[in-house]
């Protein structure tokens, strides 16, 4: 089943998000309720992207470009960033998967007509760099947690689902970010059952040896993926950044 947010949440999380924002380009969710696997405690990642006032930029004391707030809502943490649009649009042109899960995510709390621009220009920075952002998290989180000893349900996901994401961006040229969704094109049976752990909230677990045997196939599929891979290398038509930020700048003057 994948995730979907009650009425009662959607509204809560709008009202945590509304007074925080000037001008909110998108609101939406990330983390473990993006990925597939929240449990009834997860926490509410949210990540998005605004618009500082356009004179505002011209003083020598520049407005603070990232808004980063964590507070309970509901007995849930509740955790919000969001990035000024330049500072958003140089994630995307620096092919950072995290911005283009971010802004494609469909788990909207707040959008505007800039988001759904955004979206389609976001499109654009999916290329085969696309591989070192995912095999990168992947192997940070294997050897930070896994390989120190530090094993849980959790961070076998996270290692799993990044390479999953991968691979099926470089062989479908979309971004997926749900690893059930991954797992009905790559089909390994091992993430059901990893997925059932995580939902009930069973934290810890020994090394696995499927687990770990699945995880060493999928690195070298994704090396294999990158190679073969039919996407552009790098990001297409730059320029087009540049012209949607400027026109946004002479907009909220």
């Amino acid at each position: 089943m994948f995730f979907k947010y009650s009425m009662k949440e959607l509204k809560l999380l709008k009202e945590f998000v509304e007074p925080r924002f000037n001008k909110p380009i998108f609101c939406t969710l990330s983390g473990s309720h993006l990925f597939g696997f929240p449990s009834k405690d997860s926490d509410f990642d949210i990540r998005g992207a605004h618009i500082i006032k356009t004179k505002e930029m011209f003083h020598f004391s520049k407005p603070i470009d990232t808004i980063e707030i964590t507070e309970k809502v509901d007995e849930k943490t509740v955790d919000l960033v969001s990035h000024e649009i330049e500072k958003f649009l140089g994630l995307l042109l620096s092919v950072n998967g995290n911005a283009l899960e971010q802004v494609l995510s469909p788990l909207v709390i707040t959008t505007s007509p800039e988001h759904e621009e955004l979206k389609l220009l976001s499109k654009n920075a999916i290329c085969k760099k696309l591989y070192h952002h995912y095999k990168g998290m992947a192997y940070q989180n294997y050897s930070r947690y896994i390989q120190e000893g530090i094993v849980t349900v959790k961070k076998y996901l996270y290692v799993i689902r990044a390479l999953m994401a991968g691979i099926y961006v470089l062989q479908e040229g979309t971004i997926e970010p749900n690893i059930t969704k991954l797992n009905k094109k790559l089909k390994f049976s091992e993430i059901d059952e990893l997925i059932k752990k995580k939902k009930e909230e069973k934290i810890q677990m020994k090394r696995d040896e499927k687990l770990e045997s699945l995880i060493k196939s999928l690195f070298e599929q994704i090396e294999y993926t990158h190679k073969t891979s039919n996407l552009p290398d790098d990001v297409q038509n730059a320029e087009l950044f540049d012209e949607f930020l400027f026109k946004l700048r002479m907009k909220n003057i």
